[in-house]
């Protein structure tokens, strides 16, 4: 049977689908991990994070021998799994507070309100500006402003 290789949103982390409901996700093979009834360990808290479907199906056995050791950035290389496939600038929405519009900070690296200045915390100094939209932060981002519920 084929299982789908998922990723993280930010492409920390990669595993293979083997159930939907409930959701679970194995890991990477390693020396030292544990192994369930599929010979790999399994990844615990899987529905608190985004996966990111790549369209890539594999055997368990294969996804062992692939990822025996190696580093999310080698698996996806191997793959020929490109960081930011499915990743695409999302618009920013009305404030959640004000309703007012909402704006990205260059300087702040974060979405703020011009009318009422609400923001959320960032991580600055974390890049450089110009590897913000590249590594995908712009985007993180703005997908913490926009859970927000909209203003009503």
């Amino acid at each position: 049977m084929v299982y789908e290789v998922v990723c993280t949103k930010s492409y920390l982390d990669i595993g293979l689908l083997v159930e939907k409901n409930p959701k679970r996700v194995l890991g990477r093979a390693s020396t030292f991990g544990s192994k369930t009834e599929y010979g790999v360990g399994e990844y615990g808290g899987v529905e608190l994070v985004k996966w990111v479907n790549t369209g890539v199906y594999l055997t368990i056995d294969k996804w062992i021998r692939i990822s025996y050791n190696k580093s999310t950035d080698e698996i996806l290389d191997m793959l020929g799994i490109k960081k930011g496939f499915k990743m695409k600038m999302q618009e920013i929405n009305n404030c959640p507070f004000c309703g007012g519009e909402a704006k990205w900070n260059e300087k702040k690296m974060a979405p703020y309100c011009t009318e009422c200045f609400a923001t959320i915390p960032a991580a600055k100094g974390f890049c450089s500006p110009k590897d913000v939209i590249k590594s995908g932060y712009k985007a993180y981002m703005i997908g913490l402003w926009n859970r927000r519920k909209e203003f009503k």
